[in-house]
């Protein structure tokens, strides 16, 4: 059936995800850290070695533009072209009062930039790190650094589709 039609190829930028400097993990769509215990979860959020914030909240979204429609769109974070080679970051439920301060939403950086989140251990020493569909519990996480891998994922596509008209009717 491959043979017959039109087709195209995309490439799409996958996330590179290193934790405490051990061997790195690959995704395609999202990376998430939370807690694993019911608590607010602490982290220090790094952007190419400029402390950006201090995360107070459930969790963080570190999405691909291949990603931005699932996960990260359910908190309100934007939807990427996939033609564009960024990352997202995403809040999940973050605190926000007098003494906590978040950016409170979500935001896109170039895919030259690094994130560095540094976890706070105040207790909360369990954080759970998804990579895409794989759940991995990680004990005494200080640092995990995510930046768009060298390498891209190719996705062949038939003719005439179009990620915005799939958007459309995905989404309305």
């Amino acid at each position: 059936m491959l043979v017959t039609q039109q087709h195209s190829v995309r490439k799409n930028p996958i996330l590179q995800v290193v934790i405490d400097h051990e061997t790195p993990f690959y995704c395609l769509n999202e990376c998430t850290i939370r807690s694993n215990v019911i608590k607010s979860f602490v982290v220090d959020l790094y952007i190419d070695q400029f402390h950006f914030e201090t995360f107070r909240g459930d969790g963080i979204i570190i999405s691909t533009p291949s990603g931005s429609t699932g996960y990260n769109k359910s908190v309100r974070g934007a939807i990427i072209d996939p033609t564009l080679p960024s990352i997202q970051v995403s809040e999940i439920a973050s605190l926000n009062n007098n003494h906590y301060r978040t950016l409170g939403t979500s935001f896109v950086l170039h895919p030259d930039r690094t994130l560095v989140l540094k976890v706070i251990q105040d207790g909360n020493d369990h954080p759970i790190i998804g990579v895409d569909n794989e759940a991995l519990s990680i004990r005494n996480a200080k640092e995990v650094t995510l930046s768009l891998a060298e390498n891209e994922i190719q996705i062949m596509q038939k003719e005439g589709y179009h990620f915005w008209r799939n958007v459309q009717k995905t989404f309305f």
